[in-house]
């Protein structure tokens, strides 16, 4: 079995490239306008409510009542906004960190980050530093994302993607392509995008199941499929609340069972604050979190808590 973490970054940024002789690995990937950069998150404390046990709901995000009228009819978030700081690992590695920003308002929304991913090479780090900006709609529907990868060797990528109409026009550096999309269809950049998962989800949920059409961006913008069902498909599925513990206080938190060609990951979060998305199988590891509310990490209280498989107890 190919290590789940592995697959997982490969499939969201979508070009891994080979160096000297195949003993040095990079990504070959882009980022947006420069802006003022962000800030890293302090820690935060930790909701006192997070502690009190909660029965399963779906995150109160829709101020509209659902329409039972058609299947696919999309209701509209709340205002939200919210800041924090990601770190990645692999097989307990640590491999890069991103500091993001949410703004949900009622004529759209937006996600901008900053990060940067380490590889270690031989007797170098390979350091990419990377920004991102993803416009959506009041309905969170993708009409921009904008990404700027500063790389080593000469491989600085620009990404920029306009959707309208029913179609994504993609630009990455000089190659340009056309990737039909719908309604289904979401942006997937670097893992700061993930952060809007669980309001997605509250828009689209059906009987606790959403399915989304992913255009993953941040990479080679040649898409497979000659129309949005056509996309790599991913299902999300609400679980039952997960117990967690940090720094001896268990926390019951929301988590989503993820299903896609890629293989499965857990994805943790209260109501709206994404907090972390998970992959394991016996071979190797994932691990995105959030810094500032973990700096040191957390523990999974009980395996028998998850909708899949993960063969670990302790993140990272």
């Amino acid at each position: 079995m190919r290590r789940r973490w592995v697959r997982i970054v490969v499939g969201i940024f979508a070009l891994l490239v080979i160096l000297a002789g195949g003993l040095l690995l990079a990504f070959r990937l882009t980022s947006p306008p420069a802006s003022a950069p962000l800030q890293a998150s302090a820690r935060r404390e930790l909701p006192r409510e997070w502690t009190v046990p909660k029965e399963p709901s779906q995150p109160p995000v829709s101020t509209q009542t659902p329409s039972t009228s058609t299947a696919d009819a999309i209701d509209r978030p709340e205002v939200f906004s919210t800041t924090g700081t990601l770190v990645f690992y692999g097989d307990g590695r640590p491999f890069g960190q991103e500091i993001y920003e949410i703004r949900i308002a009622d004529r759209g929304a937006t996600v901008v980050s900053t990060g940067e991913f380490r590889f270690k090479a031989l007797v170098a780090t390979i350091r990419i530093a990377f920004e991102q900006r993803l416009e959506a709609d009041e309905n969170l529907s993708a009409r921009r994302y904008e990404a700027v990868f500063d790389a080593p060797l000469g491989m600085n990528r620009r990404l920029r993607a306009d959707i309208s109409d029913g179609v994504a026009r993609i630009a990455s550096n000089d190659d340009e392509t056309e990737v039909p999309v719908n309604r289904e269809t979401i942006v997937l950049g670097t893992f700061a995008t993930y952060a809007l998962l669980p309001t997605l989800f509250a828009l689209r949920d059906r009987d606790g199941l959403a399915t989304f059409n992913v255009l993953s961006l941040g990479g080679n913008p040649h898409q497979e499929g000659t129309d949005g069902e056509d996309l790599p498909r991913m299902t999300m599925e609400r679980t039952s609340p997960v117990r967690i513990r940090v720094d001896g206080v268990t926390l019951q938190v929301d988590a989503y069972a993820i299903r896609s060609s890629l293989g499965e990951s857990l994805l943790l979060a209260r109501e709206r604050e994404f907090l972390a998305l998970i992959a394991s199988s016996e071979e190797g590891s994932l691990a995105v979190y959030r810094a500032d509310f973990f700096p040191d990490g957390f523990e999974l209280a009980s395996e028998d808590d998850l909708a899949i498989g993960l063969p670990l107890t302790k993140v990272p």
